[in-house]
């Protein structure tokens, strides 16, 4: 019974760990259970913010007083998803919290992933006497903190790449044809990813061609997170009027010979008036001067850049060019893939009839590198679309 408990009681601290945006700390949910019941609560909130084990402790404390928690705390039992740190940070570590309220037993699902503290915490904690168990619903907790854990040992952000095609494998929306590939459910569900990550990546043809917004709109919320967008726009064509640019939260990504040739000037401007950071990367060595518009910046130096600058998820929505590159020098770690049921037409023709359009070579290149170098690792539904996930092959 104790391992059906121990996996109950888990699932309510991953649950609560989802409500914070801790960026680029962990998602991080902890309850403290006594004689079976749930006797308080926390979650990491943000970063800098108090951390989910002491959150809990708190929360006993409110609810009991300060005295009678120290004795129910001294029989009870913490669960957390990750294993409790014991170092210092912006915060000060959770084993020193566990240990002055004498809880006497914590159970954890993952141990830290961050090879310089991995097993610190567990240590700490038995060296004291307090019983610990490890591994409950730990696939589950390693899924959530999937991008923690790639910052950790790689120095990276974990990347997600988000495509909507067509049935017969379009990518692009030609004049005359309807804006959304995607049905309303699977717009629904990006803007939920938009409000999780760190970062929004996006190509200058994206921007050229919709001048989006790049912002999270999600209804029934006042307030939603904007992740910051970065637009990869290797010879700064960028609009000073894009949408895309109406706060300092953005950063354009250009080559150097735009950032010190003839677009000097526009550079400046948009750093100084716009006060939006213009990030020179450098050529990628095997890119080939395409005509059709492969990208050639690197992008794996922007990606170590905003790794700096505290971003762990990066969600990128840019065009297939930019897709199949990225696919290609092996940067993304997920592929949301939706399927729409329909096919592209528009309207052509003198007699007013149906035009069917023929993939681009951008387009065709993408569905290779999808072929070749990722794997199908779950579907679903999603509203009338189809959501395949892909991971890495190689």
């Amino acid at each position: 019974m104790e391992k059906l408990d121990d996996i109950f009681f888990m699932r309510r601290c991953l649950s609560l760990a989802k409500l914070g945006r801790p960026s680029p700390n962990p998602f991080v949910g902890a309850v403290i259970v006594r004689n079976g019941r749930i006797i308080g609560s926390g979650w990491h909130h943000a970063a800098g913010k108090k951390h989910a084990e002491v959150e809990a402790i708190l929360d006993v404390e409110k609810k009991f007083g300060k005295s009678k928690a120290r004795s129910l705390l001294a029989s009870s039992t913490l669960y957390v998803n990750l294993e409790p740190c014991n170092h210092f940070g912006r915060q000060p570590p959770c084993t020193k919290a566990i240990l002055e309220h004498n809880i006497p037993r914590v159970v954890f699902a993952m141990l830290d992933p961050n090879p310089n503290v991995r097993g610190g915490g567990e240590k700490k904690l038995r060296v004291h006497g307090i019983r610990t168990s490890s591994g409950v619903l730990e696939d589950e907790a390693r899924e959530l903190n999937k991008a923690f854990a790639k910052q950790a040992t790689t120095g990276l952000p974990y990347l997600t790449l988000k495509m909507a095609r067509t049935a017969d494998g379009r990518y692009i929306t030609h004049a005359g044809e309807p804006r959304w590939i995607s049905g309303p459910q699977a717009r629904k569900m990006v803007h939920q990813m938009r409000d999780k990550a760190g970062a929004l990546i996006v190509g200058i043809g994206t921007v050229l061609a919709d001048d989006p917004q790049l912002t999270t709109r999600l209804a029934g919320k006042a307030i939603g997170h904007d992740p910051m967008r970065v637009i990869i726009d290797e010879e700064l064509e960028i609009p000073l009027n894009a949408k895309a640019l109406k706060d300092k939260n953005a950063m354009i990504v250009c080559g150097r010979s735009a950032a010190d040739g003839a677009k000097k000037a526009k550079k400046r401007q948009i750093e100084k008036k716009k006060r939006i950071k213009v990030f020179t990367a450098p050529i990628l060595r095997t890119a080939k001067k395409a005509s059709t518009g492969h990208p050639l910046l690197d992008i794996s130096h922007v990606l170590r850049h905003l790794s700096a600058r505290g971003i762990d998820h990066v969600l990128c929505e840019g065009g297939p060019s930019l897709a199949a590159s990225l696919i290609e020098n092996k940067l993304v770690d997920e592929l949301l893939l939706f399927t729409a049921p329909k096919r592209k037409k528009s309207a052509g023709g003198r007699a007013g009839g149906m035009k069917t359009f023929k993939p681009t070579e951008s387009e065709l290149r993408l569905n290779r590198a999808i072929i070749k170098h990722m794997k199908a690792a779950l579907g679903k539904k999603v509203g009338a679309d189809r959501l395949s996930i892909y991971h890495p092959s190689d």
